[in-house]
């Protein structure tokens, strides 16, 4: 492998129509090495989501509509926090956490 470095930068955004976008932006290998990532959606310690992508592009970022997430929103001002993992060679790594304020 050429390297364990997998940290990127992740966001997320409330979608105007209705759930969570979560972007990964920065990754080391393009996003066609990956076999699958996976994404966790918490807010005030819970996890509110888990789902599980597939994703082929030649670039190292990516973007998913976690639209299980239109039930609930953060109306006292607590941060919603994304996480994503990234599956190389039957391995998973951890990429990184963002918050929505």
């Amino acid at each position: 492998m050429r390297g364990l470095i997998f940290m990127a930068t992740v966001s997320g955004i409330f979608e105007r129509h209705g759930g969570i976008g979560i972007h990964i932006d920065g990754l080391q290998y393009p996003t066609k090495d990956y076999s699958s990532f996976r994404t966790q959606i918490s807010y005030r310690g819970v996890v509110r989501s888990v789902r599980n992508w597939s994703y082929y592009s030649s670039g190292n970022h990516a973007y998913f509509l976690d639209d299980n997430s239109t039930s609930w929103h953060n109306d006292d001002g607590n941060p919603v926090t994304v996480e994503a993992w990234g599956t190389i060679n039957g391995s998973e790594y951890y990429i990184g956490s963002g918050n929505i304020g």
